[in-house]
């Protein structure tokens, strides 16, 4: 039966800080969000494309975060992501609320007061949702409430969900205290004919999936994703993801994966045959037919 990692659930004695750690940067760039869509000139689509690279960095802000202080609770871990989009929605709003007003030019003293008193806040935004703003013109108050509602539904529950999708992709090693880092040199392995890879992974271990999966590696393939303790080199994971590439009409290439399996243990003899399987193979090339 395939063994799988799951994290201790330690909270570590920096871990309660995990919430603080991540609302204090997500609040930076909720208000430089706030305050580019009042100084960007133009459509509204380049506001959509500002909150998506928010968002981005919102992500990496959470996945830093968790590293940081070495959070192995996933509850602690999606409270930290949750508190982090809670901060950039309310920072964004401080900042536009308290520019809104003003043309471009940033109130601090509004800002503050608003920071202070979060039922002001929410008035202020009330009273926008009602009779809009000055890109209200060109579109329907509707249009900008639902976009709001979405910005709103993006960063409190996306942060959330986020980071605990981040969360369950990495493995910390508890004798070392230390995360463990993504193995290079691995290369994806072709699908076994008419078998299924985790059954083979579950029944023959890992010598059995190489021996299953020879020759190059054309779509659909398989990619091993393998995480190791960079410090005792004796925790080791393996993913499984399966990988196809279609072709559209104009011969461009469209990759989607799909997880198999997720960290599963494997030993350092294992880490060792992956590598020794693959001296020789070619590199895969996704735009191959």
């Amino acid at each position: 039966m395939l063994k799988r990692y799951k994290a201790s659930g330690k909270i570590g004695p920096y871990g309660l800080l995990a919430p603080v750690v991540a609302a204090i940067p997500s609040a930076l760039i909720g208000g430089l969000y706030g305050y580019a869509q009042i100084a960007l000139p133009g459509p509204w689509f380049l506001c959509a494309v500002v909150l998506l690279v928010a968002f981005l960095l919102l992500i990496t802000v959470m996945g830093w975060t968790i590293k940081a202080v070495n959070c192995r609770n996933r509850r602690v871990a999606v409270a930290a992501g949750f508190a982090g989009g809670v901060a950039a929605w309310g920072a964004a709003w401080i900042v536009f609320t308290s520019t809104a007003g003003t043309g471009r030019r940033w109130d601090p003293a509004a800002a503050l007061v608003l920071l202070a008193d979060p039922v002001r806040l929410v008035r202020a935004i009330i009273a926008l949702a009602a009779g809009g703003w000055a890109k209200t013109a060109d579109h329907s108050l509707i249009t900008m409430r639902l976009a709001w509602g979405a910005e709103a539904l993006l960063l409190w529950a996306g942060g959330r969900a986020v980071t605990g999708t981040l969360f369950d992709g990495e493995v910390f090693c508890e004798l070392c205290e230390t995360w463990a880092r993504l193995k290079k040199g691995i290369s994806d392995r072709p699908m076994p004919d008419d078998k299924d890879p985790v059954a083979l992974l579950d029944h023959g271990g890992v010598r059995a999936l190489v021996d299953a999966t020879q020759g190059p590696a054309d779509p659909p393939y398989l990619r091993f994703t393998v995480r190791s303790c960079p410090v005792c080199n004796q925790l080791h994971t393996l993913s499984l993801t399966r990988v196809r590439v279609t072709h559209d009409r104009n011969g461009s290439a469209n990759t989607t994966t799909h997880d198999l399996v997720d960290n599963v243990l494997i030993t350092s003899c294992d880490v060792g045959l992956l590598a020794a399987a693959d001296q020789g193979q070619p590199p895969h090339m996704e735009s191959a037919a």
